[in-house]
């Protein structure tokens, strides 16, 4: 279910900006990730643990203090091996490891990648995908280039029409390969943007942030899609993947949706949508795909700007939520 979000997120009513469809895909599946987790988590704990507390010193020491606390030893070994999985499954098993799970993004960047070829690619406009965080980011870029590489694939194997184009009939379209189409897919690239974690950080998120830098991809983003210049492949910059950067002030009047994974709140919340509803030809609205659950959040935010019109935003922002089958 679709809703629109009209111009009362912004302060001048008046400007002649998009307006925003909002298309929730939160899923209950959820719930089947986190058991997934929980059991991946708790396997690694007891192998860890195993192989640590076998160790000859730490057995030494569990000796000495069943010994003198008039323990069985075995039963000792049990309780601090329980107690030591407890502990490394409270540190692991938080929900920054479920939104990063391989599985969650790939099905999602699967899902975003299609919805964004069947409806924003046909009209020239790009994406931004909002991430919870910079190691999700780059798990994005690699999940979108690989459906990117797929659905090109898929493509490619379906038969050409050989007779009269005008003679293909329009339901059987999509049995036959549309060479535009093809071309406009090898074309699509997807770059990170993310800051600098300093000298520790991990290697590879100095691999994006120089491949970003390596093809300018801020300013790529922002320029139209040229498929004839080699000079302008950069400009095949489609997925601009975030997690805090370029989520305010930041202006691409070609963006036209942003597909969020992270939790955003109040006037965060808001300047980030806005980013899609910068005046562009032929932009009539701007799309924002929620992964994570933000129809309360948005709700909230957008009452701070139409205190007036709270119950209307209520309206508007009623069962939008769309079931997505991972």
């Amino acid at each position: 279910m679709k809703k629109d979000i009209t111009q009362k997120i912004h302060a001048n009513p008046f400007d002649p900006l998009p307006q925003i469809l909002y298309e929730g895909k939160t899923s209950d599946s959820t719930i089947d990730h986190k058991y997934e987790l929980d059991q991946k988590v708790n396997h690694i704990a007891e192998e860890i643990v195993k192989y640590q507390i076998r160790e000859p010193e730490n057995i030494e020491t569990i000796k000495r203090i069943a010994k003198k606390n008039e323990r069985l030893f075995d039963d000792l070994m049990a309780e601090r091996a329980k107690a030591e999985i407890a502990a490394l499954k409270k540190k692991w098993g938080t929900i920054g490891d479920l939104l990063e799970a391989d599985k969650r993004i790939e099905s999602i960047a699967k899902d975003l990648v299609d919805h964004y070829i069947d409806h924003i690619l046909l009209n020239g406009f790009k994406a931004q995908v909002v991430s919870s965080s910079k190691m999700a980011a780059i798990k994005y870029k690699k999940y979108i280039d690989k459906a990117l590489s797929e659905r090109l694939a898929e493509e490619q194997t379906k038969p050409l029409w050989e007779s009269d184009p005008s003679k293909l009939p329009e339901e059987d379209r999509p049995n036959y390969q549309d060479v535009i189409l093809c071309k406009q897919l090898a074309f699509l690239k997807s770059a990170v943007v993310i800051s600098s974690e300093g000298t520790n950080e991990p290697a590879v998120i100095t691999k994006a942030r120089k491949h970003a830098k390596e093809v300018d991809a801020v300013e790529n983003f922002k320029w139209a899609f040229n498929y004839d210049d080699p000079d302008k492949a950069n400009t095949g910059i489609a997925f601009l993947i975030v997690c805090d950067m370029l989520l305010t002030r930041f202006d691409a009047p070609i963006e036209q949706i942003m597909y969020i994974d992270k939790k955003i709140k109040d006037h965060n919340l808001l300047q980030t949508i806005a980013r899609i509803n910068r005046v562009a030809k032929d932009k009539t609205r701007g799309y924002i795909v929620d992964y994570i659950g933000l129809a309360n959040h948005l709700k909230e935010a957008l009452s701070i700007y139409a205190a007036d019109d709270q119950e209307d935003i209520k309206d508007i922002l009623k069962d939008i939520s769309v079931e997505l089958p991972y």
